[in-house]
């Protein structure tokens, strides 16, 4: 998706068309989040996802009226996940998040935006309000987990690639079993596909899927 002088805005990744022409409403990936993730990939060769363990919430007028808050545009924080780098910087369930790097923050989503553009192993400084006193806390970025990128980092391409199901299986053993949600103790995981078997809806092959039994 580009402007009229031709500067790249987006990559779309869904377009309503009425008809046979490929004209209508676009929903791209923006530029801004899309650089983030191709300035990662040179340097880890893969993307790096941070966070720092919260779960929050825009703050509408019921919440503010519950809370007792003078303002509306603002973020609460409804889930701090225990020995996240958040927990061990102070934050707590009920925080009302102010700005993030000085930047207001007006609703959960341009929170989680904001964060996601944050490179694994910055810090962040947030303005909370806490009942009914400011302070100023600076978290860690830390890595999401992602237990598909372990099933990578657990597949030798050498031995763990199957060329004629397209795929990069990883074998399931018990570390990569205490990774996953899985039922099963013993299988082939998918680590990767190729484009032509990602058609998951028609019985294709994709990440996460675990090969039980062959034919």
């Amino acid at each position: 998706l580009v402007d009229a002088r031709g500067r790249l805005m987006g990559i779309n990744t869904l377009l309503l068309s009425g008809g046979a022409a490929a004209a209508g409403p676009g929903f791209p990936a923006p530029s801004n989040i899309l650089r983030t993730l191709f300035r990662q990939i040179p340097k880890t060769g893969r993307v790096r996802r941070g966070h720092f363990g919260v779960r929050a919430l825009s703050v509408t007028p019921t919440l503010a009226a519950g809370l007792r808050l003078t303002r509306v545009q603002a973020v609460v924080l409804a889930h701090v996940a225990p020995g996240s780098p958040a927990d061990k910087s102070g934050l707590s369930v009920g925080d009302i998040v102010l700005s993030l790097d000085g930047k207001p923050m007006e609703n959960g989503r341009q929170f989680h935006v904001n964060l996601y553009r944050r490179e694994v192993g910055e810090t962040v400084r947030l303005e909370v309000l806490r009942g009914d006193k400011p302070t100023t806390v600076t978290v860690p970025v830390a890595e999401r987990a992602d237990p598909l990128s372990a099933t990578m980092q657990l597949s030798d391409p050498r031995e763990n690639i199957v060329p004629r199901l397209g795929i990069l299986g990883a074998t399931l053993d018990p570390k990569l079993a205490a990774m996953l949600p899985l039922r099963s103790p013993a299988g082939v995981v998918v680590a990767s596909a190729s484009a032509s078997v990602l058609d998951a809806d028609n019985g294709g092959l994709a990440p996460g899927d675990v090969i039980h039994a062959a034919n």
